[in-house]
Order: structure tokens, then C-alpha cells, then sequence
């Protein structure tokens, strides 16, 4: 799609074994009030964006950031909007990508930043809700942000490991867990703030010994 499509108070649905969402160079996508569904993947180029606001949207699988390059691409999530893949989501797939959470719920089966070695995918939670099982890093670089929003693991597999980066705002990451967590992640706050970690759900959060949170662990 390029330059812009935008769909409000609609349903977009793309039918057929293998219809794929792609949002090319330059591209944009932004759904309001809408209904969005593919049978496959939905995609990301580079600086291609794709944004849902008070929209529900169901793929497959998500493969952000796909083509390498200098410019990022963008997937946000806004409002009481709903996200859901049966699949996996790769968050820079060869090419740099920022998959910003503001509000409404995420759910994933597992993210993965960074996949290829030329990825650079950047998690952001800055509000909403993300279930997800696991949030990892391939080859590439991996980055996760949280400054507002609600992290709910799936599983009792370390939800965060192997990032380059996990950095925490003054709004903080709340983890909402319904398991026993160790926790497998240095977490870092943002530059000049004292970034919070909180963790709820009535379960245990395990620090190792070695294991840093130069943030504030509620």
C-alpha cells in the first residue's frame, strides 16, 4: 500500500489461504473503529506504518520490519484496540521497526526482536496490555521499553531473555503474572529517570544473584 489507506467505521478483511497485509516504503495503514483480518501476514517495509485505534485486528503472524534498510518502519496499537496473531510476531525481521503499545490488548504467542541479523526491533509499552509467552531476540539487536504498560506472560518461560536493552520510564512496567517468574533480563531505567518495575498477580519474582534492576522493583 502506498502512499495511504485509511479505513473508519469498517471491515477490512482480506480472504484466501495466503492474503498477506503489506505496508511498503512510505506506506501507511491506519484503521479507526474497524475491523481488520488476513488469512496470513500481516507486513512491514521500510517505513511503511501500520496503526489500529479503537480497532480489533487478527493475522496470522506478524513480520515487521521485513526488508533491511536505514529507515524504520512502524506498527502502534492506540485506544481500545485489539491485536491478535495465531502465530509468531517478529518485530525486526531484517530491517529496523518500532511496535509501539499504547492501549487496548496485544495478544501473541511469542515476540521476537531482531530476527535476522540486520533486524532492530524495538518493543515500546507505553500503555495497553501485552500477553504474550515470551519476549526474545534473534541475531539482530533487540530492545524493549516499558513506560506504562502491562506485560501478562502466558507461560512459565522467562518473559523477558537475551535482549540488548530493557529499559524501564518513570511509569514503569507492570508485569501482571499469573506464575512464578526468574527474572532472566537486566533492566535498566531510561536516561535521567528513575524507571519502575512492578510485579503483581500474587506470585513470586526471583532476582538471581548477578542479575540487575538499576531501577526501582516494586
Amino acid at each position: 500500500l502506498k502512499p495511504v489507506a485509511s479505513i473508519v467505521d469498517s471491515s477490512f478483511e482480506m480472504k484466501g489461504g495466503r492474503s498477506i497485509l503489506v505496508v511498503g516504503a512510505d506506506g501507511r495503514f491506519a484503521a479507526t473503529n474497524s475491523t481488520v483480518k488476513t488469512a496470513y501476514h500481516c507486513q512491514t517495509r521500510q517505513s511503511g506504518e501500520i496503526e489500529l485505534v479503537d480497532s480489533s485486528a487478527q493475522f496470522l503472524d506478524l513480520e515487521l520490519g521485513i526488508t533491511a534498510g536505514d529507515r524504520r518502519s512502524a506498527f502502534r496499537v492506540k485506544g481500545e484496540s485489539s491485536l491478535t496473531t495465531s502465530a509468531k510476531a517478529s518485530v525486526g525481521t531484517n530491517g529496523k521497526v518500532d511496535f509501539e503499545i499504547s492501549g487496548g490488548t496485544v495478544t501473541l504467542p511469542s515476540v521476537k526482536l531482531g530476527t535476522g541479523s540486520t533486524g532492530d526491533g524495538a518493543l515500546i509499552l507505553n500503555g495497553g496490555k501485552l500477553e504474550t509467552g515470551q519476549v526474545t531476540k534473534g541475531s539482530g539487536t533487540g530492545t524493549l521499553v516499558g513506560n506504562g504498560g502491562t506485560f501478562v506472560p502466558t507461560s512459565t518461560s522467562a518473559f523477558v531473555t537475551g535482549l540488548d536493552a530493557a529499559e524501564l520510564g518513570e511509569q514503569g512496567l507492570t508485569v501482571d503474572s499469573a506464575y512464578n517468574q526468574t527474572l532472566a533480563q537486566d533492566f535498566s531505567s531510561v536516561s535521567g529517570v528513575n524507571g519502575k518495575l512492578i510485579f503483581t498477580g500474587g506470585k513470586t519474582l526471583t532476582v538471581p544473584e548477578g542479575r540487575t534492576v538499576a531501577a526501582t522493583l516494586v
